[in-house]
Protein backbone atom coordinates (compact mmCIF):
# COMPACT_ATOMS: atom_id res chain seq x y z
CA UNK A 1 0.00 0.00 0.00
CA UNK A 2 1.55 3.78 -1.09
CA UNK A 3 0.33 6.54 1.62
CA UNK A 4 1.06 10.07 0.88
CA UNK A 5 0.78 12.63 3.23
CA UNK A 6 0.53 16.44 2.73
CA UNK A 7 1.85 18.99 5.82
CA UNK A 8 -0.68 22.06 5.41
CA UNK A 9 0.19 25.10 8.95
CA UNK A 10 -2.27 27.68 9.18
CA UNK A 11 -3.14 30.12 11.80
CA UNK A 12 -6.23 30.77 12.35
CA UNK A 13 -7.12 34.81 12.69
CA UNK A 14 -10.99 35.36 14.08
CA UNK A 15 -12.34 37.69 11.10
CA UNK A 16 -15.90 38.45 12.10
CA UNK A 17 -18.77 36.44 12.99
CA UNK A 18 -22.61 36.04 12.43
CA UNK A 19 -25.35 34.12 13.38
CA UNK A 20 -25.43 30.01 11.88
CA UNK A 21 -27.90 27.52 11.34
CA UNK A 22 -29.42 25.53 14.64
CA UNK A 23 -27.79 28.02 17.14
CA UNK A 24 -24.60 28.23 16.23
CA UNK A 25 -22.82 31.25 14.71
CA UNK A 26 -20.47 31.53 11.85
CA UNK A 27 -16.84 32.79 11.86
CA UNK A 28 -15.57 32.51 8.00
CA UNK A 29 -12.36 33.99 6.47
CA UNK A 30 -11.72 36.35 4.44
CA UNK A 31 -9.47 35.94 1.01
CA UNK A 32 -6.50 35.50 1.58
CA UNK A 33 -6.39 34.48 4.99
CA UNK A 34 -5.49 32.13 6.66
CA UNK A 35 -1.90 32.14 5.50
CA UNK A 36 -0.99 28.99 4.50
CA UNK A 37 2.51 27.07 4.06
CA UNK A 38 2.58 23.76 2.41
CA UNK A 39 5.65 21.14 1.79
CA UNK A 40 5.02 18.48 -0.38
CA UNK A 41 5.23 14.40 0.81
CA UNK A 42 8.30 13.42 1.05
CA UNK A 43 7.23 9.56 -1.01
CA UNK A 44 7.64 8.79 -4.76
CA UNK A 45 6.44 10.46 -7.77
CA UNK A 46 2.93 9.67 -7.38
CA UNK A 47 0.24 10.35 -10.04
CA UNK A 48 -2.73 12.03 -7.16
CA UNK A 49 -2.10 14.73 -5.49
CA UNK A 50 -4.49 16.17 -3.12
CA UNK A 51 -4.86 20.01 -1.79
CA UNK A 52 -7.28 21.85 -0.20
CA UNK A 53 -9.55 23.91 -2.09
CA UNK A 54 -9.83 27.59 -0.82
CA UNK A 55 -10.39 28.28 2.93
CA UNK A 56 -11.03 26.89 5.95
CA UNK A 57 -14.20 27.46 7.41
CA UNK A 58 -14.53 27.72 11.22
CA UNK A 59 -17.95 27.21 12.44
CA UNK A 60 -19.40 26.88 16.19
CA UNK A 61 -22.25 24.08 16.20
CA UNK A 62 -25.45 24.72 18.46
CA UNK A 63 -23.08 23.02 21.34
CA UNK A 64 -20.55 26.07 21.16
CA UNK A 65 -17.70 23.63 20.14
CA UNK A 66 -15.58 24.62 16.86
CA UNK A 67 -15.64 22.88 13.58
CA UNK A 68 -13.37 22.97 10.82
CA UNK A 69 -15.48 22.66 6.89
CA UNK A 70 -13.67 22.61 3.78
CA UNK A 71 -13.43 21.19 0.43
CA UNK A 72 -10.47 18.68 -0.90
CA UNK A 73 -9.39 18.37 -4.24
CA UNK A 74 -7.37 15.95 -6.76
CA UNK A 75 -5.33 18.06 -8.68
CA UNK A 76 -3.54 14.57 -10.21
CA UNK A 77 -3.89 12.68 -12.93
CA UNK A 78 -5.12 9.04 -11.06
CA UNK A 79 -7.67 8.76 -8.72
CA UNK A 80 -6.99 8.57 -4.45
CA UNK A 81 -9.18 6.70 -1.70
CA UNK A 82 -9.37 6.80 1.89
CA UNK A 83 -8.86 10.47 1.61
CA UNK A 84 -7.84 11.64 4.90
CA UNK A 85 -7.48 14.80 6.60
CA UNK A 86 -6.41 15.89 10.58
CA UNK A 87 -6.59 19.10 11.90
CA UNK A 88 -4.48 19.54 15.02
CA UNK A 89 -4.73 22.72 17.13
CA UNK A 90 -2.32 24.35 19.02
CA UNK A 91 -2.49 27.60 21.53
CA UNK A 92 -0.46 30.60 21.73
CA UNK A 93 2.56 28.96 23.25
CA UNK A 94 2.38 25.75 20.20
CA UNK A 95 0.73 23.47 22.64
CA UNK A 96 -1.74 20.55 21.05
CA UNK A 97 -4.98 21.13 22.56
CA UNK A 98 -7.25 19.20 19.92
CA UNK A 99 -6.68 17.28 17.17
CA UNK A 100 -9.43 15.12 15.13
CA UNK A 101 -9.73 13.76 11.52
CA UNK A 102 -12.73 12.91 9.04
CA UNK A 103 -12.53 11.57 5.56
CA UNK A 104 -13.68 12.99 2.35
CA UNK A 105 -17.21 12.96 1.33
CA UNK A 106 -15.86 11.08 -1.60
CA UNK A 107 -17.24 9.05 -4.84
CA UNK A 108 -17.26 5.35 -4.30
CA UNK A 109 -14.59 3.79 -6.08
CA UNK A 110 -12.93 0.14 -5.38
CA UNK A 111 -9.58 -0.39 -3.86
CA UNK A 112 -8.56 -3.67 -2.32
CA UNK A 113 -11.34 -5.36 -4.14
CA UNK A 114 -13.61 -3.46 -1.99
CA UNK A 115 -15.95 -0.28 -2.02
CA UNK A 116 -15.05 2.83 -0.13
CA UNK A 117 -16.85 5.95 -0.47
CA UNK A 118 -13.60 7.95 0.76
CA UNK A 119 -12.12 8.70 -2.74
CA UNK A 120 -11.49 11.90 -5.25
CA UNK A 121 -10.87 10.99 -9.09
CA UNK A 122 -8.86 13.84 -11.29
CA UNK A 123 -10.32 16.71 -10.95
CA UNK A 124 -12.90 15.92 -8.37
CA UNK A 125 -13.89 18.34 -5.10
CA UNK A 126 -15.32 16.35 -1.55
CA UNK A 127 -16.37 18.14 1.19
CA UNK A 128 -15.22 17.72 4.98
CA UNK A 129 -16.62 18.71 8.17
CA UNK A 130 -14.11 18.18 11.57
CA UNK A 131 -15.55 18.23 14.82
CA UNK A 132 -13.75 19.45 18.04
CA UNK A 133 -14.12 19.96 21.86
CA UNK A 134 -12.96 23.47 21.22
CA UNK A 135 -14.97 26.61 22.56
CA UNK A 136 -12.57 29.32 20.69
CA UNK A 137 -10.62 28.97 17.62
CA UNK A 138 -6.89 28.46 18.46
CA UNK A 139 -3.56 30.14 18.00
CA UNK A 140 -3.29 27.90 15.02
CA UNK A 141 -3.42 24.67 13.56
CA UNK A 142 -1.82 22.23 11.49
CA UNK A 143 -3.41 20.09 8.74
CA UNK A 144 -2.12 17.02 7.35
CA UNK A 145 -3.86 15.27 4.20
CA UNK A 146 -3.15 11.85 3.68
CA UNK A 147 -4.37 9.37 0.48
CA UNK A 148 -3.76 5.84 -0.44
CA UNK A 149 -2.89 5.77 -4.44
CA UNK A 150 -2.81 2.25 -4.70
CA UNK A 151 -4.67 0.81 -8.39
CA UNK A 152 -8.29 2.08 -7.37
CA UNK A 153 -10.82 1.21 -10.09
CA UNK A 154 -14.15 1.82 -10.78
CA UNK A 155 -16.71 -0.89 -8.78
CA UNK A 156 -18.60 -3.85 -10.48
CA UNK A 157 -21.75 -1.64 -10.36
CA UNK A 158 -20.65 2.22 -11.99
CA UNK A 159 -22.13 5.15 -9.63
CA UNK A 160 -24.25 6.35 -13.41
CA UNK A 161 -26.23 2.88 -12.07
CA UNK A 162 -27.43 4.37 -8.99
CA UNK A 163 -29.19 7.42 -9.88
CA UNK A 164 -31.43 10.10 -8.21
CA UNK A 165 -35.02 10.06 -9.59
CA UNK A 166 -35.93 13.07 -10.78
CA UNK A 167 -34.41 16.11 -8.60
CA UNK A 168 -34.36 17.12 -4.84
CA UNK A 169 -37.42 18.25 -3.13
CA UNK A 170 -36.37 21.21 -0.77
CA UNK A 171 -38.92 21.97 2.23
CA UNK A 172 -38.94 23.81 5.80
CA UNK A 173 -39.43 22.36 8.65
CA UNK A 174 -41.02 23.22 12.09
CA UNK A 175 -37.89 25.18 12.58
CA UNK A 176 -37.09 26.91 9.60
CA UNK A 177 -34.45 24.59 8.31
CA UNK A 178 -34.04 23.21 4.95
CA UNK A 179 -34.89 19.60 4.56
CA UNK A 180 -33.79 17.58 1.71
CA UNK A 181 -36.07 14.26 0.12
CA UNK A 182 -36.00 12.50 -2.89
CA UNK A 183 -35.54 9.09 -4.39
CA UNK A 184 -32.94 6.40 -5.19
CA UNK A 185 -32.60 3.66 -7.78
CA UNK A 186 -30.28 0.98 -8.23
CA UNK A 187 -30.39 0.17 -11.78
CA UNK A 188 -27.55 -2.19 -12.13
CA UNK A 189 -28.11 -6.14 -11.82
CA UNK A 190 -26.74 -6.43 -8.27
CA UNK A 191 -28.36 -5.74 -4.57
CA UNK A 192 -26.55 -3.12 -3.11
CA UNK A 193 -26.18 -2.22 0.43
CA UNK A 194 -25.14 0.74 2.36
CA UNK A 195 -26.67 2.94 -0.33
CA UNK A 196 -26.31 6.95 1.12
CA UNK A 197 -26.46 10.19 -0.22
CA UNK A 198 -23.95 12.73 0.99
CA UNK A 199 -24.48 16.85 1.06
CA UNK A 200 -22.49 19.76 0.86
CA UNK A 201 -23.93 22.63 1.68
CA UNK A 202 -22.60 26.21 0.55
CA UNK A 203 -22.89 29.54 1.26
CA UNK A 204 -20.57 32.76 0.47
CA UNK A 205 -18.10 30.15 -0.69
CA UNK A 206 -17.62 28.41 2.31
CA UNK A 207 -18.87 25.43 3.51
CA UNK A 208 -21.22 25.48 6.26
CA UNK A 209 -22.25 22.31 6.71
CA UNK A 210 -21.74 18.42 5.46
CA UNK A 211 -25.05 16.01 5.85
CA UNK A 212 -25.39 11.94 5.35
CA UNK A 213 -29.28 10.15 4.80
CA UNK A 214 -29.18 6.29 4.27
CA UNK A 215 -31.81 5.33 1.84
CA UNK A 216 -35.24 3.73 3.02
CA UNK A 217 -34.95 0.60 1.22
CA UNK A 218 -35.52 -3.37 1.40
CA UNK A 219 -34.53 -5.91 4.02
CA UNK A 220 -32.21 -7.35 2.59
CA UNK A 221 -29.86 -6.20 5.42
CA UNK A 222 -29.84 -5.53 8.92
CA UNK A 223 -30.06 -1.94 8.21
CA UNK A 224 -33.19 -1.19 5.44
CA UNK A 225 -30.48 0.51 3.60
CA UNK A 226 -30.49 -2.23 0.43
CA UNK A 227 -31.63 -1.94 -2.70
CA UNK A 228 -32.30 -4.46 -4.95
CA UNK A 229 -31.78 -4.88 -8.98
CA UNK A 230 -34.12 -2.35 -10.21
CA UNK A 231 -35.49 -0.65 -6.32
CA UNK A 232 -35.48 2.49 -5.21
CA UNK A 233 -35.50 3.80 -1.77
CA UNK A 234 -36.75 7.04 -0.46
CA UNK A 235 -33.75 9.38 1.76
CA UNK A 236 -34.79 12.64 3.98
CA UNK A 237 -31.54 14.75 4.71
CA UNK A 238 -32.15 18.10 7.53
CA UNK A 239 -29.61 20.87 7.08
CA UNK A 240 -29.64 22.30 10.19
CA UNK A 241 -29.96 25.51 7.75
CA UNK A 242 -32.34 27.91 7.43
CA UNK A 243 -32.51 29.37 3.67
CA UNK A 244 -30.68 32.28 4.40
CA UNK A 245 -27.62 30.43 5.64
CA UNK A 246 -27.45 28.42 2.26
CA UNK A 247 -26.81 29.48 -1.15
CA UNK A 248 -26.60 26.30 -2.63
CA UNK A 249 -24.68 22.19 -2.04
CA UNK A 250 -24.31 19.43 -4.16
CA UNK A 251 -24.33 15.76 -3.98
CA UNK A 252 -22.62 12.32 -3.55
CA UNK A 253 -24.42 9.21 -4.01
CA UNK A 254 -22.58 6.12 -2.46
CA UNK A 255 -22.98 2.35 -1.88
CA UNK A 256 -21.56 -1.03 -1.36
CA UNK A 257 -21.93 -4.23 -3.36
CA UNK A 258 -23.92 -7.35 -1.16
CA UNK A 259 -21.92 -10.38 -1.82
Amino acid sequence: MRKFVLLVVAALISVGCGDGGGGGRLEGVGPGEPQITSSPPSAPTQNAKIELKGEINRRFNSLGNLDYLGELINKGEDPACLVKIVIDSENASGELIDSNFTYVHGSTLSIHSAETDSCLGPGEVGGFQINTSLESIPASASVVISWDVDTASVPRVPSLQVMLVGSVTETIDFFGEVTLRGLIKNDSVYPLISVKISFVAVKDGLVVGTYSASVKGSSCDATNTCLLPGGSGLFEAGLNLPPSELDGYYYKINYSIAE
